[in-house]
């Protein structure tokens, strides 16, 4: 074999290199690129609505006792105002609720929404039922429907958001577990590559 034959066969070899190395690198850095977008885009937004329904329910509570109390008290100014903020953080609730609805995918998910939504239903006729109570002057009634009805489900929706909060927060991890991995793999790859 002579040198120009040798010296193109080398060529040939890098070249051949140089193209999966390339075609690796590509590959991986879209690898990246999807699992960047799933981690900013889908999941950390699923955590921050997932945090969004549990200070909702937070407030709510809140502001149902506020009302409730104040009523009691016999102070109405303070007890109209409550019930409608009571009434723009339900709203806002069922908001967050449908926002985090519109990032759903899977059916675990989709699962726990429909339990949120279905707690807000209730939460808002309970609300309904409360502020009905306490025009009509009823505080026993209204305490009995705070302590029977709007507190049970508040507690529901805050800790199903906790769970959902913590899951995303397992689904980062899972998401930075992965790319350790696929770092490590492309850091591997590009060694040999050069070894070779």
């Amino acid at each position: 074999m002579n040198l120009n034959r040798k010296l193109l066969s080398g060529f040939g070899i890098m070249l051949v290199l140089v193209l999966v190395f390339a075609a690796s690198a590509w590959m991986m850095v879209n690898s990246f690129q999807k699992d960047l977008d799933r981690a900013v885009n889908l999941t950390a937004r699923q955590q921050y609505l997932a945090g969004g329904v549990s200070t909702a329910a937070s407030e709510i509570t809140s502001l149902a006792r506020g009302s409730v109390l104040s009523s009691v008290v016999g102070d109405e100014a303070h007890a109209r105002s409550y019930q409608g903020q009571f009434g723009t953080a339900s709203a806002r609730l069922r908001q967050v609720l449908a926002e985090l609805a519109g990032t759903s995918r899977g059916q675990e998910l989709s699962t726990i929404l429909r339990s949120l939504e279905e707690q807000a239903e209730l939460l808002e006729a309970g609300r309904l039922e409360l502020q009905q109570a306490m025009a009509n002057q009823q505080l026993d009634a209204a305490l009995t429907i705070f302590s029977q009805k709007l507190q049970p489900r508040l507690e529901q929706i805050g800790q199903t958001a906790s769970g959902l909060v913590d899951q995303q927060n397992r689904e980062l991890g899972n998401t930075a577990a992965e790319a350790a991995a696929k770092s490590g793999r492309v850091r591997t790859l590009t060694l040999l590559l050069s070894l070779l």
